[in-house]
């Protein structure tokens, strides 16, 4: 009937009168009327953040990844792993929202983190691989005692994408099956499709 094309008119006028330039939307990729109607109005994808689920199950695939030398993530490499990040993150997502970093944490989100994990029964733990003597990938991983789901993301540094990411969903697995079974979510976007593949 029109209706969502003339709020959407008359919301992105309000927001010309109180001049502002940029507007953002969040649409679910399986709602195509709605992109649709966004296209239609001049708006452009910048990327698309998607959660994967997988059924509580201990095993990791088999001929999935190999054994790789992930250590844990120390002080020392919050720079290294702010940059690598920042390297992750296309300049036309920064161009409209902050770099999302879980790996650097000042000392007062790590307490609040310390806190939550006690709390909520989690384990929260990072972890870094490194190749060619950098930091190549991060993996963030939360185990659940008590609630499910585990989860998991990664960053990967743009110059090792491809290489990394079986072996390091496998290590994430073997990590996650050292707690209760639970149903387990990785978070990807569109910008990092090898990621996504896996």
């Amino acid at each position: 009937h029109g209706i969502a094309r003339a709020m959407m008119q008359a919301s992105l006028e309000h927001l010309r009168t109180l001049k502002v330039k940029t507007a953002l939307l969040n649409v679910r990729p399986d709602n195509p009327g709605v992109i649709k109607l966004y296209q239609d109005l001049g708006f452009g994808e910048v990327e698309m953040r998607g959660e994967w689920t997988r059924t509580a199950s201990r095993a990791v695939p088999s001929g999935m990844g190999h054994a790789v030398a992930v250590r844990p993530l120390r002080e020392a490499d919050h720079r290294a792993a702010s940059e690598l990040v920042r390297a992750a993150t296309p300049a036309a997502v920064q161009k409209y929202h902050a770099v999302r970093n879980e790996f650097s944490l000042t000392w007062d989100e790590r307490m609040a983190e310390a806190v939550g994990d006690f709390f909520m029964g989690q384990v929260t733990r990072r972890w870094v691989l490194e190749m060619d003597g950098r930091l190549a990938a991060l993996v963030l991983m939360r185990g659940q005692r008590l609630v499910p789901p585990h989860r998991c993301s990664v960053e990967v540094h743009p110059d090792f994408r491809g290489r990394v990411e079986d072996d390091l969903i496998a290590f994430a697995l073997r990590e996650l099956a050292r707690f209760p079974s639970r149903e387990i979510r990785a978070f990807a976007t569109s910008t990092h499709p090898e990621w996504m593949a896996v």
